[in-house]
C-alpha cells in the first residue's frame, strides 16, 4: 500500500540543478563575506593599547564562539500530514517538498484519511541531512524514510552507487514510466541523472 502514496505523490526524486547550483554560489559568498569581516576587525585592533586589544580579542573571540554555534548548529522538524492508519516516512532538507505533500493532503481529502505522512527535515549543514538518510536507510526498519529528497549535488550515491539497491524502481510502482515522461516532456538529462545502473529509473527531479 505504500506503493500507491508514493506512486502518488512521485517525489522520491532530487532537487533541482539550478537550486543546487545556487546553494553552492550562496555558501561561497558567505565564507567570503565572513573573512573580508575578519580582516577587517584584525587590522581596526592593530596599534590600540594593550587592555583595549585584551578586551577587543575577547570580544572577538564570544563573537567567533557565537557565529560557530550558529552555524553548526542544525534543526530537525517533524510533522504529519494526514490522519490515516498507513503511514509514510519522509526525508527531505527543506520545507518544500513537506509542503507539496501538505497541499496535496488538503486538496485530497480521500487519500488525507488513508495516509499519513511524516515529514523529517533537517538542513544539510556540514552534511547533517545526509548523514541522517544514510544512517536511516542502511539501518531500515520503521525508521527509514519510505520517500526522500536529495539535491542534484549528491544525488548520485543513491541513484547509481552504493545506496541505489535501497532505491525503488518507479517502473515497480507506476503503469507507462516512459511514456509518462515523454508526455512530461521530462529533460533527459534528469532522467539519465536519476536511472540506476539497470537502466531504471529511481528518481526524479520536481524542479530545474
Amino acid at each position: 500500500m505504500k506503493k500507491v502514496i508514493a506512486s502518488i505523490l512521485c517525489f522520491t526524486m532530487c532537487a533541482g540543478m539550478f537550486a543546487g547550483c545556487k546553494g553552492k554560489d550562496d555558501k561561497k559568498e558567505s565564507a567570503t563575506t565572513a573573512s573580508g569581516n575578519g580582516d577587517t576587525t584584525a587590522s581596526a585592533t592593530e596599534g590600540s593599547s594593550s587592555a583595549e586589544s585584551s578586551e577587543s580579542a575577547a570580544d572577538s573571540s564570544e563573537t567567533e564562539a557565537s557565529s560557530e554555534d550558529t552555524t553548526t548548529e542544525v534543526t530537525t522538524a517533524i510533522e504529519s500530514y494526514g490522519t490515516g492508519s498507513i503511514e509514510i516516512n519522509m526525508f527531505a532538507m527543506s520545507p518544500e517538498v513537506p509542503g507539496m505533500v501538505k497541499r496535496f493532503m488538503a486538496d485530497n481529502p480521500d487519500m488525507a484519511s488513508k495516509y499519513k505522512v511524516t515529514a523529517m527535515v533537517s538542513a544539510n549543514t556540514n552534511g547533517a541531512y545526509v548523514t541522517k538518510l544514510n544512517a536511516a536507510l542502511t539501518a531500515g526498519g520503521d525508521g527509514a524514510p519510505d520517500i526522500y529528497v536529495a539535491e542534484a549535488d549528491y544525488i548520485l550515491p543513491y541513484t547509481q552507487g552504493d545506496l541505489s539497491s535501497l532505491a525503488a524502481p518507479y517502473a515497480d510502482f507506476i503503469d507507462n514510466v516512459d511514456g509518462k515522461l515523454k508526455d512530461a516532456q521530462i529533460a533527459q538529462y534528469t532522467i539519465d541523472l536519476g536511472t540506476n545502473t539497470d537502466g531504471k529509473l529511481v528518481a526524479l527531479c520536481y524542479q530545474c
